[in-house]
């Protein structure tokens, strides 16, 4: 199945004239002027999810904060390159290049040029996506509150610096490709979106694996560790990319706007499923930030300096994006350590921490490190003791070595000695002690239970 990004003759014509008015417009530093044009493009896609809001209130404002000499190239340079990029939106409209939709339990991927990848956020930037593309399939990849695969919302909801952030995210991107628009060498690299399952059905716990390397980090962040390559764990929602395009504001969220390659999966990556992950490839980072949650703000540009691998022509960036379950409301907090819900969380981990599929493998990143933290364990009420060891548990039998970001999180405050001194302790005797402490009354917290019994 592929994507439609076809539009009628009348839709067509209208977004064409629409983007070449802005294409031919001279803004000078009026941004009412692109405002405008803009609200037209707005208003004939027929938004409705706010409520007839149209005053694009985020974008005037991020716009007359700009000092003069960056408003007059956002206005007169920029924004005419992406109404450029995204008239070319017809490219995808031969069948031979027609997106793959990666939907639920099917091994495949898409893979895209950064040229392409430019187009699609063109057309996200601007809200002239088709509508056909809105009203497909995808109205399953698509939480409900999160129904439109543009900048809608960020263009209007001025609520916080956060929102501000985002728009000088994807600001920056734009500013690097057209600065880069000439470097074809650079816009023929390959952002790949594989969507894997974790398939050995022969997996059993009942051996004596014991658990591998750990690296316990807690000041460091996931995406600190670029020194070589590394599987960066992303605590996604099961809807790709969560809401990135909306007021979300945490680890996914601030990830896919710092990297804005990544955004262009939530146009044909359906929901995950149970042992599904989804492997980004070859995605670069173009933004440096700080803070978190409401205080999450870009501090400036960040020049990613991954290697290249020359063989696949993408840069070597690899992030496995993985859904944990929400145990919401409180009341279902225990659950988590019930069997089933163990053995979902590791089946999961498998499917994002083995890398590559099997066609895309080369020997050399069999063993890449996963570079992960406390999944799940925000909003979503998991806890980081569990998570670590299952995580952990995923990593050994996967023989990877695996760094472990706590973010200083107070529940695993002091433990670095008794994690580390865990290493080597036989995997089937941690099951056995995590089922025993499943029907405790949990007046202890996991790793104080450990502490107290004999661990082979």
């Amino acid at each position: 199945m592929k994507i439609d990004l076809t539009c009628d003759l009348k839709e067509y014509c209208f977004i064409s004239v629409c983007l070449n008015k802005i294409l031919n417009s001279n803004y000078g530093l009026n941004e009412s002027l692109f405002i405008q044009d803009l609200q037209i493009l707005f208003n004939y896609q027929n938004f409705q999810s706010l409520k007839c809001i149209t005053d694009l209130q985020n974008l005037r404002e991020y716009i007359q904060n700009l000092d003069n000499a960056e408003k007059q190239f956002f206005l007169n340079d920029l924004i005419k390159f992406i109404a450029e990029q995204a008239l070319k939106m017809t490219r995808f409209q031969n069948e031979d290049k027609k997106i793959k939709y990666l939907g639920a339990n099917q091994q495949d991927k898409v893979s895209l040029t950064k040229e392409e990848v430019s187009i699609l956020l063109a057309n996200m930037f601007l809200l002239s996506t088709p509508r056909r593309m809105e009203n497909n399939s995808l109205e399953q990849s698509l939480p409900k509150c999160c129904s439109k695969i543009c900048y809608e919302f960020i263009f209007n909801i001025s609520s916080g610096k956060a929102m501000k952030s985002k728009l000088r995210c994807i600001h920056n991107y734009f500013k690097r490709i057209y600065q880069r628009r000439h470097d074809q060498k650079y816009l023929n690299l390959v952002v790949e979106f594989q969507r894997i399952q974790y398939q050995n059905n022969s997996l059993r716990l009942d051996q004596d694996i014991l658990l591998g390397e750990i690296q316990f980090e807690e000041d460091k962040k996931i995406e600190d560790f670029k020194d070589q390559n590394y599987i960066h764990v992303d605590f996604a929602n099961k809807y790709i990319g969560g809401g990135s395009l909306y007021d979300g504001d945490v680890q996914e969220e601030i990830l896919f706007n710092t990297c804005p390659e990544m955004l262009v999966s939530t146009i044909f990556c359906q929901k995950m499923e149970e042992k599904e992950a989804i492997l980004i490839i070859g995605a670069e980072r173009f933004n440096s930030y700080i803070g978190y949650g409401y205080d999450f703000q870009v501090t400036g540009e960040y020049f990613d300096k991954s290697s290249i691998n020359k063989e696949k022509n993408y840069i070597n960036t690899y992030v496995a994006c993985i859904d944990a379950i929400a145990f919401l409301p409180q009341d279902t907090y225990y659950q988590q350590y019930e069997q089933k819900n163990i053995y979902r969380e590791l089946f999961k981990s498998l499917a994002g921490f083995q890398g590559p599929l099997k066609e895309e493998k080369q020997n050399k990143y069999d063993k890449t490190p996963v570079v992960t933290g406390n999944w799940g364990c925000g909003i979503f009420n998991g806890d980081p003791q569990l998570k670590l060891l299952i995580q952990w548990i995923s990593c050994s039998l996967l023989q990877k070595k695996m760094i472990y970001c706590s973010f200083k999180d107070r529940r695993l405050a002091n433990q670095q000695q008794f994690i580390e001194g865990l290493k080597g302790k036989s995997i089937k005797s941690i099951f056995g002690l995590l089922d025993q402490y499943s029907i405790t009354n949990k007046s202890q917290t996991l790793f104080s239970f450990l502490k107290s019994q004999k661990i082979n």
